[in-house]
Parts: C-alpha cells; sequence; structure tokens
C-alpha cells in the first residue's frame, strides 16, 4: 500500500478576478501534513496555474496509477467558478474548479466543470479497491449539489481588509463550445453523485447554500479558512475520524465568527476509519 498526493493552486491573477495570495501556503500546510503526520510519499507533484493540457493529464495519470490498497489525495486551493446564468431556470448553476488565472480572458479550458470531475471519478475511480480524498479549499466546491440562493448575503465582519471570496462569476462568451454543449443538457447533481462512489471522500470548504469559500490574512501569513482552521485542528489531536475532523473545524470557524462552513461526503470504505489511512 502507499499514499500519494497530487496538489493545485492559482498564482495571483493578472485581471479579472479576486487576488488570491495564501494557495500557496494552503497547498504547503496541506503536503507537510500529509508527508510528516500520515506518512504520505514526499514526492507529491505540485501544480500553480497549470496549463490546461497539463492538469487533465496530470490528474488522469494520478488516478489511473492508484493501486489496490493504496490511499490517493487530490488537493486544489484557489478559484470554484459559477457560470453566470442559471440553468434551465432551476436555480442551478454550472459550477467548477479554475485551475489557471495568467491569462482570464483566454483560459478557457483552464475550467474544470462539475460533469468532468464526476467523469474522472467513473472512468478511473468507480469500482477500484483504493480510495481517493478530494480536498477542495474554494467556492463552489459542491458543485451543483444544492440550490444558489440569489439573495445570499455575502460575509461582512472585521476584516473586510484582508477578506477574500475565492471564487469567480463566468460568463458565457468565456466558455468555448464544449462548455456551451455541456450547459444545455441536463444537469448532473455534483453533490449527490459523489455519494455514488463509496471509495471517495469529499473534504468540501464550502456547505449548503453557504456556496463561498474565503482566505484571510492571518500571523503566520494567508492561507484559506478551511486550510488554516483544518491544521489547526490536526495539531490538537492526535488522531481524528472524517466526521470529527468536520465537526471540529466548524466548531473553530464558529468560535472565530465566520460564517464559512465545511462539510464531508463520506463514501462507506471511510465508515469507522481515521483520516488519510
Amino acid at each position: 500500500m502507499s499514499k500519494k498526493a497530487i496538489f493545485f493552486g492559482i498564482e495571483n491573477a493578472e485581471i479579472g478576478v479576486t487576488k488570491l495570495n495564501g494557495c500557496h501556503n494552503d497547498i504547503n500546510l496541506w503536503r507537510d501534513l500529509l508527508v510528516n503526520k500520515f506518512n504520505f510519499d514526499s514526492d507529491s507533484k505540485i501544480y500553480i496555474d497549470a496549463k490546461p493540457e497539463y492538469f487533465r493529464g496530470e490528474i488522469k495519470t494520478f488516478l489511473q496509477d492508484l493501486k489496490r490498497g493504496d490511499v490517493g489525495v487530490l488537493m486544489f486551493s484557489g478559484h470554484g467558478f459559477s457560470l453566470n446564468k442559471l440553468i434551465n431556470g432551476n436555480g442551478r448553476r454550472y459550477e467548477g474548479l479554475f485551475f489557471s488565472t495568467k491569462d482570464f480572458y483566454s483560459s478557457k479550458n483552464g475550467l474544470l466543470g462539475d460533469y468532468e470531475i464526476i467523469q474522472f471519478l467513473n472512468d478511473h475511480v468507480y469500482g477500484k479497491d483504493f480510495k481517493l480524498i478530494l480536498i477542495l479549499d474554494c467556492c463552489y466546491a459542491e458543485g451543483n449539489g444544492a440550490s444558489y440562493d440569489t439573495n445570499e448575503n455575502e460575509v461582512v465582519n472585521n476584516r473586510e481588509e484582508t477578506l477574500r471570496a475565492k471564487s469567480i462569476e463566468i460568463e458565457k462568451e468565456h466558455l468555448d463550445g464544449v462548455y456551451e454543449m455541456e450547459i444545455n443538457r441536463e444537469e448532473i447533481d455534483f453533490f449527490p453523485s459523489i455519494k455514488n462512489f463509496d471509495n471517495v471522500c469529499l473534504l468540501s470548504a464550502v456547505k449548503n447554500k453557504l456556496k463561498k469559500a474565503y482566505e484571510d490574512k492571518f500571523e503566520q501569513g494567508t492561507y484559506g479558512l478551511f486550510s488554516y482552521f483544518a491544521n489547526q485542528v490536526f495539531m490538537e489531536n492526535e488522531s481524528l475520524s472524517y466526521r470529527e475532523l468536520e465537526t471540529k473545524v466548524n466548531h473553530k470557524l464558529l468560535s472565530d465568527q465566520r460564517e464559512q462552513r465545511v462539510t464531508f461526503i463520506i463514501g462507506e470504505k471511510f465508515n469507522g476509519t481515521n483520516v488519510f489511512l
């Protein structure tokens, strides 16, 4: 059995989106944690602003290389995206991950939609005898699993000057023909679909209608709230189940007067096990 991880993040955006300063820090937190506490391979690959031809291929290769009994982690810190258009008038939006911000207005293929993630899992994970953990520190990390609340209030507190939302609103003209075709078909529900995989665990930085994730500046540097408070929980606890981790991270977010909450979808093969085992 081996433990492998792959990490993706973004640099500061040139134009068009909120600049994020903490994605490198989030990746380093999780990498150090996995290597030093949970004995993951130390040669894990890290990609920042990965080009479209790289990140899709690297994800596919990573999943294909997982063998019987392995534990794999795919971690992303950056912007989630939401197409600035409701789908079929049903209160759901086309959502996913934004892998590259180097050239925002020509990065059409830098988007990885929720339907693509499910397709990767169907092709390379479903029915396999290994475990995969997805750690998504970004907005819209639940995909289309919950209706979008158009009356949702932004987080407002005394940290406004440093708080940054990890989200992008994408206009239709930023999508190529493939995406136009996909968004016009019957939309899948990403969040419920994850539940169909007994060997997948989703650690999502957002919960239900609270679809926004944030980064903020702390004494140690700038971090995503999910990554920062999860690391604190790990420092305070020798062992944790996934549900205990979820509860304790949310308790810290509440205690720190944050409106963000995390949620985990835990496949059956993870029941009764501690995290990353």
